[in-house]
């Protein structure tokens, strides 16, 4: 849907006036660049970033659920996660040996997402509403 801004601006252009908008999102903590995270393909903001998108585009920020100590992506289920991953991945390349690099790829990108929501970033989840 585009950059964070051209994405806020899609997302307000559909919903009614007082509708709400839930943003799920990673976000840089303060002292933090964008040079810290492995998956490259994504430019992550800063939450003050964030927050001077919201009131550009006239959504107001209703609520925010987050986890303070980043534990969820720490927890079991990035292992257990990267575990079926991987063996999916291999079965593939046994199926398919001419596409093994790229299956290779999808496993190193999958994990770099993972160590960056573990180590680098700030999950959350912002209520919105257009005013």
């Amino acid at each position: 849907m585009g950059n964070p801004a051209e994405t806020l601006c899609k997302l307000k252009a559909v919903i009614k006036q007082g509708g709400y908008v839930l943003i799920d999102e990673g976000y840089l903590p303060n002292g933090a660049k964008q040079s810290d995270v492995k998956c490259s393909h994504y430019e992550f903001l800063t939450e003050n970033q964030w927050m001077d998108l919201f009131k550009e585009t006239g959504l107001e920020l209703i609520e925010t659920v987050g986890d303070e100590n980043n534990e969820t992506a720490a927890s079991g289920d990035s292992a257990t996660g990267m575990e079926f991953i991987i063996a999916r991945a291999n079965e593939l390349m046994a199926k398919y040996q001419a596409k093994k690099a790229m299956f290779e790829g999808y496993v190193r990108g999958q994990q770099n997402e993972y160590d960056d929501l573990e180590n680098t970033l700030v999950c959350i989840t912002w209520i919105l509403r257009k005013i």
